[in-house]
């Protein structure tokens, strides 16, 4: 149900030898949305995941050593997308470590098709790995205290559950950009 298992390729610049990792599994995808892009609607900051560049990579074929193109793609979808935004930074200093929450907005929206990262290329076109929101996880404070708050999205609208208190959030209110509403977590059900 939560699984989500990935395929991992490079090809090297040297002789074109395609190097093929170990698949992995994970139960969530750790999405990093600090500097120096910040800012992106949360689809932009997926692709960054599944396509980062390697630096240290060193060809088994021709030795050939550098920076190369990984490429992520998805072997097995889970039916519900549990999705963090790394809004916690460390911050390395003259003085030492310290680590900050970052703040910054990253647009989101009810619904997310990831598609174009399933590994199954016959099954890239949009809807194939499509999800809609179903709540979202906001933290208020910093490192040292704070508070979690949850969004439930359901058909009658958008829910802030925050302790004992329930109460309705208009949807637009709840996806405006820059708004007040910062998931830490966002939890996406899979559609078919």
């Amino acid at each position: 149900m939560f699984k989500l298992q990935h395929q991992q390729a490079w090809t090297c610049p040297g002789c074109n030898h395609v190097h093929n990792a170990p698949t992995s599994v994970e139960f969530s995808l750790s999405v990093g949305i600090e500097a120096p892009r910040q800012g992106l609607p949360l689809a932009d900051y997926i692709d960054q995941y599944y396509g980062p560049d390697v630096a240290g990579m060193t060809c088994s074929r021709c030795q050939w050593t550098g920076t190369a193109r990984q490429v992520i793609t998805i072997s097995e979808a889970p039916e519900i997308l549990f999705i963090q935004l790394r809004r916690f930074q460390v911050v390395v200093k003259k003085k030492g470590v310290s680590i900050k929450k970052l703040s910054n907005s990253v647009p989101f929206g009810l619904w997310l098709d990831i598609s174009r990262h399933n590994a199954d290329t016959t099954a890239r076109g949009p809807g194939a790995l499509r999800y809609k929101l179903a709540a979202s996880i906001s933290h208020s404070g910093d490192m040292t205290q704070g508070h979690y708050i949850t969004y439930s999205t359901t058909g009658q609208g958008v829910y802030c559950l925050d302790d004992l208190n329930v109460g309705k959030v208009s949807v637009q209110e709840f996806l405006k950009p820059g708004g007040k509403f910062q998931p830490y977590i966002l939890a996406y059900v899979r559609t078919y």
